[in-house]
């Protein structure tokens, strides 16, 4: 269910256009080893095939983690052997043993029309990172269903300030959403008086009210 309304949102909202980039993730370790593994790794090799393998922590806890490559229209059938094989386990450093992921980058658009919204591409602001790995005039969404799920979502909207049409805007996609997004976790990005890179100041995308 959070997948189908995620996946609507982003058709609705964004250029989002499968494939992204679509892994069952199966960590083994911890909790998750000997036989428990073993009842988790036997179906989905014998329905998504090979898979590659890494050692994803490392010390008191020790985790490796397996990966098979899926198409985006297999993430159905991917969550339906994860129904399959409920309770999911849980891992201590992890919040589930299993899941599928889903990473994609993509821009901004009018949900009526289906204009891309202007002034969005990395190039026109300097190529600058907000966090690592998350470009300025680019936006990014990591999906991971499972039990439980979660989404780490990086809206970059070309707006020059907070004006009735953002707040509509984000109200709007919030609604759209299978959950809220934060009320505290929105940044104006404004070039600093040299003009050599951006900087944040936090604001109030919902009520309009801005603090330093």
């Amino acid at each position: 269910m959070a997948w189908t309304k995620l996946s609507h949102a982003l058709e609705t909202f964004t250029t989002y256009d499968p494939p992204g980039r679509v892994h069952l993730l199966l960590y083994e370790g911890g909790d998750v080893r000997g036989e428990a593994f073993g009842g988790l790794l036997a179906p989905i090799a014998a329905r998504f095939g090979q898979r590659t393998s890494r050692q994803a922590v490392s010390g008191a806890v020790s985790l490796r983690e397996h990966r098979w490559s899926l198409r985006e229209e297999e993430i159905q059938e991917a969550l339906a052997l994860l129904r399959a094989i409920e309770p999911l386990p849980r891992q201590e450093r992890l919040p589930s043993a299993i899941s599928v992921r889903v990473e994609a980058t993509f821009l901004m658009r009018d949900p009526e029309t289906g204009r891309v919204l202007e002034q969005q591409a990395p190039a026109l602001y300097g190529a600058q990172e907000a966090s690592p790995g998350r470009m300025l005039g680019q936006s990014f969404v990591s999906l991971s269903l499972g039990a439980p799920s979660t989404c780490s979502l990086f809206l970059s909207l070309p707006y020059p300030d907070v004006t009735p049409e953002v707040t509509a805007y984000a109200r709007t996609l919030d609604e759209s959403l299978p959950f809220r997004l934060s009320r505290k976790h929105w940044s104006r990005w404004a070039l600093n008086k040299a003009g050599t890179r951006y900087h944040p100041r936090r604001v109030d995308v919902f009520t309009q009210e801005s603090e330093e």
